[in-house]
């Protein structure tokens, strides 16, 4: 008879059982040490699972378990995440920092979104994600970019041919991150020699820019926008 916390025709779903401890051994063997299920049974177990045994087709049973094939799963996920992270650190001599970071990144949010974490392990990964920034998100670096061309850059246009102050153009985004990082207004660069030294203004605040350093603009192989990003 269903209770009053109970709606009819609901059938309460049923709790994965936890794995033992031999079972977790169990899905290691067969994932990590890449063993059979016959030869990780006899080693998590201690049973001798010979041919044709009732104890090698209860290891082949077991298997076949949807609380095994959750767990095989799970630790698949976490053997290529592990295999990532040590392709990454491999050449520590030409080291992917920014892989690096975006892994770091990713691994943190897996184990806070994880139920079966423990839960200081989720608290600690909570607390180092508020102290991080998503790579994958970093807006202002690309609005500080586009911030520095908009002042200094000149836009040529396709169909007329003529060329432009790109801040002629209105970019209604770049004006609210203006306003929200309190950035200074456009500066008037009647010429090339005004807007070289307004980048160098802008990629360096602890020097005073002068003259001479518009030579190092020059070369043509120099990015000049890189200067500020």
């Amino acid at each position: 008879m269903p209770n009053k916390h109970t709606k009819p025709g609901i059938k309460k779903k049923r709790a994965t059982p936890k794995l033992s401890t031999e079972e977790k051994a169990f899905v290691y063997n067969m994932v990590y040490d890449n063993m059979g299920v016959i030869e990780a049974a006899r080693l998590a177990f201690g049973w001798p699972c010979e041919p044709k045994s009732s104890s090698s087709q209860k290891a082949v049973n077991l298997n076949r378990s949807q609380r095994i094939i959750k767990e095989k799963f799970k630790l698949a996920q976490k053997l290529d995440q592990e295999i990532t992270a040590q392709q990454i650190l491999s050449d520590t001599s030409n080291i992917e920092f920014d892989s690096l970071r975006q892994f770091i990144y990713r691994r943190l949010e897996g184990i806070r979104d994880d139920p079966t974490a423990p839960g200081n392990s989720r608290f600690k990964a909570i607390n180092a994600l508020e102290k991080l920034t998503d790579p994958a998100a970093d807006v202002n670096l690309i609005l500080m970019w586009v911030d520095l061309l908009w002042r200094a850059s000149m836009a040529h246009c396709p169909c007329c041919h003529k060329t432009f102050p790109l801040q002629d153009i209105k970019n209604e985004k770049l004006e609210t991150f203006r306003e929200d990082v309190e950035l200074p207004p456009d500066e008037n660069c009647d010429g090339l020699f005004d807007r070289r030294m307004t980048i160098i203004s802008r990629a360096d605040h602890r020097k005073k820019p002068h003259p001479g350093q518009v030579t190092a603009l020059s070369a043509p192989e120099r990015n000049i926008a890189g200067l500020g990003a």
